[in-house]
């Protein structure tokens, strides 16, 4: 079952869990993966959930309908990429632990790219792009970036455009993974 955006959806940093959550109605909460020492001075301001975070929810619950995955999976996705692009805290890029590739690549909220580890190769979000770089949100449960750095599934990480492997259909996607 997709849940659906409402007027009762309301952003909540809960101090004793020191998460962000999102209270969906009168006895149901979503708990994102973001700690509250990552979060940005806007989430202390958070309140209802505004029209361009539906918008933003729909479209990437839209994206994500060609991934075979269950519904409430896709829940949790979009609402921890939205909990990540509204207010994770800005960061600089770390892209020194992806290979570069030839050129710099376009990419969009919402779209699945790849990037090369040393070892692997990870499927990644995007949260948001600019001009030469782009916020990313991990998508593999556990991710090895050198011998003492790792990445868990939700975790963010901004690199440069270069290092992007071509952006993929969430078509290609669903048939990688």
């Amino acid at each position: 079952m997709l849940l659906h955006p409402n007027k009762n959806w309301h952003w909540l940093f809960d101090s004793k869990i020191q998460r962000m959550t999102l209270l969906l109605g009168e006895q149901m909460q979503f708990v994102s993966e973001l700690e509250g020492r990552k979060m940005s001075p806007a989430a202390a301001q958070a309140g209802e959930f505004t029209c361009e975070q539906t918008q933003h929810y729909l479209y990437l619950l839209e994206v994500l309908e060609g991934v075979d995955w269950p519904d409430p999976v896709k829940v949790q996705t979009a609402l921890n990429a939205l909990t990540l692009k509204y207010y994770h805290k800005p960061m600089m890029p770390q892209s020194w632990f992806f290979a570069q590739g030839s050129e710099m690549q376009p990419c969009q909220f919402g779209e699945m790219i790849q990037l090369q580890t040393q070892k692997s190769l990870a499927w990644f979000m995007v949260l948001e792009a600019e001009p030469t770089s782009a916020l990313c949100m991990c998508l593999e449960k556990e991710l090895w970036l050198s011998g003492a750095k790792s990445m868990n599934q939700f975790d963010v990480i901004k690199v440069m455009r270069d290092r992007i492997i071509e952006p993929v259909s969430v078509k290609q996607y669903a048939r990688a993974v």
